[in-house]
């Protein structure tokens, strides 16, 4: 990372293993309770480990999950990156877990984490897609294995250095075991089918054997002499280690995956009939001889797609993401875990009300409750929370358009509803109300500007169009298009850079006469804009590349006459194409999700800190309030980071039920308050702390007042109410200062 200053433009920080923030860590301890919901996307990998009843997930989503299998609780949820994670190696002290994510493409990322505290210890960046990885047996070594001649990689488990070990040409390793006394390792190479035992300090071959060339899927068995396998033509066979030679084979179907019951002493294949049914057929080896020891069971109404087994207990997964303990034979599988959040899409906040949007759910929360959670105690209850929520279908792509509204009223747009893809909400009681104006399908992007839009269109086409109208006052066409907005006097560009004598990849248009001056700027690709009105400061989010070809995500900013002083502020490697930042319009500090730790930032004009991270969850927008910086997080769910102490305050997860949306809040200490009584079960929020019950941590609200009869009431005049304080205190309000987040103009009541 880079971070820049007002004195030095550029101050290189490495952020290797040690982490250059103003902001130590804080270790964190397991969290007390969690809502118990699962992946949002196909589980890639899943890993057991024995005798700690620990069942591992990870998934597309980029999250890991840490499953207690004997209580059927939730005991970690961690978004660990933004990228799908592929693979999983739990260690044996059962603390810490490597990860491993990649994009598919050329980005690729091993992390270690402690699971208990939601720590990531470090971040390694391997050379290349890792085609298998695992830890030594006793926790030493962290090793994986990549395409090139030199294929082995030795970390140090604890500082994740690389270690000069097992340097020697290999050829590609698909698969490798390490000895128990971790002095050396049986490697496996597809090419040539070679078995290949080394010393890993000095890399010496201690034995060498010829096997059957481009075997998948292999599994260790008890008898670690043996291995099972996939063979090139599809059977499942079980390899001698220690000769090369492939013992007995038996057809298994289309087989997807391998697994080894330890317990049960049973090798289980996922695979496929002709009829693309996923089933689950059981194997033993026995003196020299593979046998299919039940009939094979099928599952007709799932797409399990992953298997693992833990003490007798057999766990599934399919594309949806959810997670099934599947019978032995005959039963129907059972749900043991699914997504249960409906996501939030945006949000928008007004003087006394937070809207959150669903794709069918509209909810207003008073900023009074957010208050009232805070400073709430276990068994004392708050004040009634006089939550509201109205049935709108915006559709999964919702969102407020960003820039300088007209008034109180926020615009809403739609993209999947090509009716009435514009919508008008009023900031006070929530009505939408649907706008007469037509968009074509191939919108990207939509800034407001006070009573007019800009629109910008994949096929490389910016307009102006009037609200009221819906005429088109401005227009303008180029190629390479990726972003736009509007200040009173500017149109500022956000495009790819074509090479050009005088193209650049920030161009500032006027309107009025549609003259275009390219501004200067490092960056080849710019993606994000954002403007601070009071301080005349344009905020520029793109792509550079340094002369040696490596690739950085910056921020820059712009400022003075016709935005001439530029500076970077924050560069971090790599590409964060959904990095976004906002700005605080009364501080001018930004604050912007380009971390590559998952976290925020904060710029406060000469520095950058980081906010307190929520393991759970990864920021993908922020919107700010005079109190919170609030993150809707790309696992649809809404976090509040208090704008004073930076210290995360409060998870909100809005949840499917029957009868429509309802929500849970939550605080990092576990203290939750639930929408609707029937949310607080075992089986929405898993506790993690015997020494507490649900109950102990549920936030309820205060009793309703009964009214007395008439013939019962007493009469006290107004002196006497007053003098009682009853009547004095429900008319004073607690003093804030809030203001318009999108134009920074003070609100009425403050």
């Amino acid at each position: 990372m880079k971070i820049h200053t007002k004195r030095a433009w550029t101050i290189p920080f490495v952020l290797t293993l040690v982490v250059a923030f103003s902001q130590a860590d804080t270790l964190l301890a397991q969290p007390r309770a969690l809502v118990r919901s699962g992946h949002t996307d196909e589980i890639t990998a899943m890993a057991t480990l024995p005798g700690e009843n620990l069942l591992f997930t990870a998934g597309e989503d980029g999250k890991l999950m840490v499953w207690d299998t004997r209580t059927e609780a939730l005991l970690q949820s961690i978004r660990a990156d933004r990228f799908p994670v592929r693979a999983i190696a739990p260690f044996p002290n059962g603390n810490e877990v490597a990860l491993y994510s990649s994009d598919g493409n050329r980005l690729h990322r091993i992390s270690l984490w402690n699971w208990k505290t939601g720590q990531r210890r470090y971040l390694h960046t391997p050379d290349g897609e890792v085609l298998w990885m695992e830890a030594s047996p006793r926790g030493s070594y962290l090793l994986y294995s990549v395409p090139g001649l030199r294929s082995m990689r030795i970390l140090r488990a604890s500082s994740g250095r690389r270690l000069p070990f097992l340097q020697q040409a290999t050829s590609i390793v698909s698969w490798f075991v390490t000895a128990g006394s971790e002095e050396r390792v049986m490697t496996y190479s597809p090419s040539s089918g070679n078995i290949v035992y080394r010393n890993i300090a000095n890399g010496r071959v201690e034995g060498e054997f010829e096997g059957p060339s481009d075997l998948s899927n292999l599994h260790l068995l008890s008898q670690r002499r043996f291995a099972a396998a996939e063979t090139a033509t599809g059977t499942l066979a079980v390899v001698d280690l220690l000769s090369g030679n492939v013992v007995d084979q038996a057809e298994a179907g289309r087989i997807r995956k391998i697994h080894h019951d330890a317990l049960r002493e049973e090798i289980l294949v996922l695979s496929q009939t002709s009829g693309r049914m996923p089933e689950i057929r059981r194997f033993r080896f026995h003196q020299g001889r593979l046998e299919e020891t039940s009939p094979a069971m099928r599952l007709p109404q799932h797409t399990i797609n992953n298997i693992a087994s833990l003490d007798r207990l057999l766990y599934g997964s399919d594309l949806e993401g959810r997670l099934f303990l599947l019978p032995h034979q005959g039963d129907d599988p059972t749900l043991f875990a699914e997504s249960i959040i409906e996501p939030i899409t945006t949000i928008a906040t007004s003087n006394d009300r937070l809207w959150i949007f669903t794709q069918e759910e509209l909810l207003s929360l008073p900023t009074q409750f957010l208050a009232d959670m805070r400073r709430a105690r276990p068994g004392q209850p708050i004040s009634p929370v006089g939550a509201t929520s109205f049935s709108v279908a915006m559709g999964k792509g919702a969102r407020i358009v960003p820039g300088n509204h007209d008034g109180e009223k926020l615009l809403l747009w739609s993209p999947e509803d090509s009716r009435s893809p514009l919508k008008r909400i009023d900031g006070l009681t929530g009505e939408v109300t649907d706008l007469p104006i037509r968009l074509s399908s191939g919108v990207r992007s939509i800034y407001a500007h006070g009573n007019e839009i800009l629109t910008l269109s994949r096929a490389g086409e910016l307009a102006m169009v009037n609200l009221d109208s819906g005429n088109e006052t401005f227009s303008y066409r180029g190629t390479g298009f990726q972003t736009a907005m509007r200040t009173d006097r500017d149109i500022f560009l956000g495009k790819a850079y074509t090479g050009g004598f005088l193209d650049s990849a920030l161009l500032r248009i006027d309107p009025r006469t549609g003259q275009t001056v390219p501004m200067e700027t490092d960056a080849r690709l710019i993606f994000s804009l954002t403007y601070d009105p009071r301080r005349g400061r344009l905020f520029a989010t793109g792509i550079s590349n340094s002369q040696g070809g490596e690739t950085a995500t910056v921020i820059e900013v712009f400022d003075g006459p016709n935005y001439s002083r530029r500076r970077t502020i924050l560069e971090i490697p790599g590409e964060y194409l959904d990095a976004r930042i906002t700005v605080d319009p009364l501080r001018g500090a930004v604050y912007t999700t380009l971390d590559d730790r998952g976290g925020v930032l904060r710029w406060d004009g000469s520095r950058v800190s980081e906010l307190s991270r929520n393991q759970a969850h990864m920021p993908r927008r922020l919107v700010l309030n005079d109190h919170y910086v609030f993150s809707v997080n790309w696992d649809g769910t809404l976090s509040l980071i208090s704008r004073f102490s930076e210290e995360s305050v409060l998870d909100i997860t809005v949840v499917r039920t029957a009868s429509g949306a309802a929500w849970i809040a939550q605080r990092p200490d576990g203290l939750f308050h639930t929408s609707h009584p029937a949310l607080a079960d075992p089986y929405i929020i898993s506790v993690n702390d015997s020494r507490t019950t649900l109950e102990d941590l549920i936030v309820r609200e205060e009793e309703p007042e009964k009214e007395l009869p008439e013939d019962e009431e007493k009469e006290e005049d107004e002196a006497s109410r007053f003098e009682s304080g009853r009547f004095h205190d429900s008319l004073i309000d607690e003093e804030t200062d809030y203001f318009d987040p999108e134009s920074g103009d003070p609100a009425p009541s403050s």
